[in-house]
């Protein structure tokens, strides 16, 4: 963790540009291991928004937020908590684990219409060792443009090794 000084060094933000084209500013904050009871945060949201070439009123947005929270020795994962949030079983929505990838590992995709757009968001939440990691990206388009549902590119780090 103390090599990384921006959290958004670790994510591609190159993918969400093809569902909108204008950034907003960049939030990312670092929170150093203060004792061995906290282990330190990482934390990146990065936004873009567009008005939508179908009816020039509705904002699109597409975004990403990276999370990483290293365990202290007094707490469980923070794995444990997202993991419990994102696969409540809801309407619209899927999850289930994944194998392969870091000691315990999950994802989530929902789909939300709405009157004016359709909402997608997806989730992959991943926990090895000491270290909880989860990814969010989340795209809203206006009516009548085209989904969202099948997210083909990356913006996961290519290389986890980078955090820790």
């Amino acid at each position: 963790m103390n090599n990384v000084t921006n959290a958004c060094d670790l994510v591609d933000t190159a993918p969400l540009t093809k569902w909108s084209s204008g950034p907003t500013p960049i939030v990312h904050r670092e929170y150093p291991a203060q004792s061995a009871d906290y282990g330190g945060v990482l934390l990146c949201q990065i936004k873009y928004t567009s008005t939508s070439p179908v009816d020039d009123v509705t904002t699109d947005d597409a975004e990403i937020s990276l999370q990483v929270e290293f365990t202290g020795v007094a707490g469980p994962p923070k794995y444990d908590e997202w993991k419990s949030a994102d696969t409540v079983p809801q309407q619209g929505a899927s999850s289930g684990d994944l194998t392969g990838l870091g000691t315990r590992s999950y994802w989530y995709a929902g789909h939300l219409t709405a009157t004016d757009a359709n909402s997608d968001s997806y989730a992959v939440g991943v926990q090895d060792s000491n270290v909880s990691v989860k990814v969010e990206v989340g795209i809203r388009r206006a009516r009548g443009e085209a989904e969202a549902r099948l997210l083909r590119n990356s913006c996961l780090p290519e290389d986890f090794s980078r955090i820790g």
